[in-house]
């Protein structure tokens, strides 16, 4: 039962941050400029260095998030089945959120350093 509770707070966070929430502070290393500067579609863009008042994650991180709430489901159904498989997937899962996110937009990264704290000491 802890588990589903859990999961339901670590999922409202997850949905929260990456989807609603606003702030005018935005951190940004260097190669998040580069990334919004290539001649590539607006899905990775968000907002660089402004103090608008505003959501700071890109259309690839809201999608992302959703993903992410509905692995955090399917993961407590999963390590019914399978632990090893559903620990080792869920290592995957979110060392891939840890890496991308730092090398893709910084404020998405320090959004989700408690859920990334959370999850090593869970597992």
């Amino acid at each position: 039962m802890n588990e589903i509770i859990y999961t339901i707070i670590e999922s409202a966070y997850i949905y929260y941050m990456y989807n609603i929430f606003k702030t005018n502070i935005s951190i940004n290393h260097p190669g998040e400029y580069i990334l919004n500067n290539l001649p590539i579609s607006d899905f990775f863009k968000h907002p660089l260095n402004n103090s608008v008042y505003e959501n700071k994650i890109c259309p690839l991180g809201h999608i992302t998030s959703k993903l992410l709430v509905v692995w955090l489901f399917l993961r407590l159904c999963l390590v019914k089945y399978n632990k090893t498989h559903t620990k080792l997937a869920n290592s995957i899962i979110f060392g891939l959120f840890f890496i991308l996110s730092l090398l893709m937009n910084l404020n998405a990264f320090i959004y989700l350093i408690p859920v990334f704290i959370y999850e090593y000491l869970r597992y």
